[in-house]
């Protein structure tokens, strides 16, 4: 009687998925698509992960609702909404992914995507290989214990979240001129580009689907760059 051979990159992954979630998958085929961007194969919806990106985002916003709609009884619905906005956001769900390593599985032909949007949606994409693999009660306790649990609560409660305000009051506080260019990118027409500009010069750029949403990504982007710039000018100084 004759074995197949596991190939060492499913063996790698499989340990991977199991030490993850805690639970080994049955279809590893599905994973593995869940960590192809469709800059390797844009010809076939098929061969890439934004069908299971769709399916484990609706998996993820359902589970983050139930959970919060359960651990907060006497908050309001625009409150419950707040919060999983704050849990589902690209810049929060890409520090999941890159916290737990699946990045180094991630497989794309292009450099120019933005890394905190690109890792978020591996992860969701990931999420809905999960959920295939293994239905909705093993689908909800990974989440419960990998994203939700993960959270500060009383942080995320309190987190500002309007980048591009909290970026304007900090050039008018410094008497920045601060500039914004959005526009699509020419290697996705569903995808926004914004560029963000003080005194002239480039301090960042990111994308969303929206102007709105590329334009808040960038500024998260400059708020960090800006604070790095003055902690190291204010550690020289000292």
């Amino acid at each position: 009687m004759f074995f197949k051979k596991i190939p060492e990159e499913d063996k790698i992954l499989q340990k991977f998925i199991k030490n993850f979630t805690g639970y080994s998958p049955k279809n590893i085929e599905l994973y593995k698509k869940a960590f192809i961007h469709k800059s390797v194969d844009s010809s076939n919806i098929l061969n890439n992960n934004e069908r299971l990106e769709f399916l484990g985002d609706s998996i993820l916003n359902s589970i983050i609702t139930i959970i919060i709609y359960n651990k907060f009884p006497n908050f309001d619905e625009g409150k419950l909404t707040q919060i999983r906005s704050k849990i589902v956001n690209s810049s929060y769900l890409s520090v999941i992914s890159q916290n737990n390593n699946l990045t180094e599985f991630l497989k794309t032909k292009t450099s120019k995507l933005n890394e905190k949007h690109f890792y978020a949606d591996t992860l969701e994409a990931f999420i809905g290989a999960f959920y295939i693999d293994k239905g909705f009660k093993k689908t909800f306790k990974f989440i419960e214990s990998k994203i939700f649990n993960f959270t500060d609560l009383n942080q995320l409660i309190n987190l500002e979240t309007n980048h591009k305000s909290k970026l304007f009051e900090f050039s008018q506080k410094n008497r920045f001129q601060l500039k914004f260019v959005t526009e699509k990118t020419i290697y996705d027409s569903n995808l926004f580009i914004s560029k963000i500009f003080i005194d002239d010069k480039i301090v960042a750029q990111g994308l969303g689907t929206t102007k709105k949403q590329a334009e808040q990504n960038a500024s998260h982007f400059a708020i960090d760059n800006l604070n790095n710039f003055y902690k190291k000018k204010w550690a020289r100084k000292s």
